[in-house]
């Protein structure tokens, strides 16, 4: 091999090399840079869209909380306001229910259940009148907490509901239930 060869081999070898590193060293921090800023704009985007609808999310909570709360204190209160005696006269509770439904909206019904779990009285569109609860979950709750807000069930309506009980109890000691079912239909169909 020549010396001319040798020295074309040499030059080859080192104009790859620098080629290399050219590329390595122009390359790689662009390609670093382009790991991170995937990685910031994830972290970013996160942060901008999630925690805005996890704010969203909670307020929506809130306000759905606070409306059954306010509809499970008007039970309380017209079970406090009546005896068990008025509530079990079906014109009482006739006019109970209208008034409740003209001044909060979104009432489908109305009982009044003993402590053995027997619907006493009843206004509403079905026939509960007679039915026994004392098997229920909701009932049960209710006969150890004092108030209960069921999950949705089918129950003897056979259509998809909830309910809302208190408990209370008479002079005697006596205790019975005051149950509605709400409307959340009607409710959140004429909400603006």
């Amino acid at each position: 091999m020549s010396e001319q060869e040798g020295f074309h081999r040499r030059y080859k070898l080192l104009r790859r090399n620098m080629i290399i590193i050219i590329v390595v060293v122009t390359v790689l921090p662009l390609f670093m840079m382009a790991l991170i800023n995937h990685y910031e704009y994830q972290k970013v985007l996160r942060r901008e869209i999630i925690q805005p609808l996890g704010g969203l999310v909670s307020k929506t909570k809130h306000s759905f909380e606070l409306f059954l709360t306010e509809r499970l204190s008007a039970v309380s209160f017209i079970a406090s306001a009546y005896s068990f005696e008025e509530l079990g006269d079906q014109q009482t509770l006739n006019r109970i229910f209208q008034v409740m439904k003209e001044e909060f909206g979104g009432f489908v019904d109305l009982g009044l259940i003993d402590s053995s779990g027997l619907q006493v009285s009843y206004v509403g569109p079905y026939n509960l009148k007679g039915k026994m609860y004392k098997d229920h979950d909701w009932f049960q709750e209710v006969a150890v907490r004092g108030e209960h807000i069921s999950d949705v069930f089918m129950g003897y309506r056979k259509f998809p509901h909830f309910v809302m009980a208190v408990r209370k109890e008479n002079a005697a000691g006596v205790s019975w239930i005051l149950r509605r079912s709400p409307d959340l239909f009607e409710i959140l169909w004429k909400s603006p």
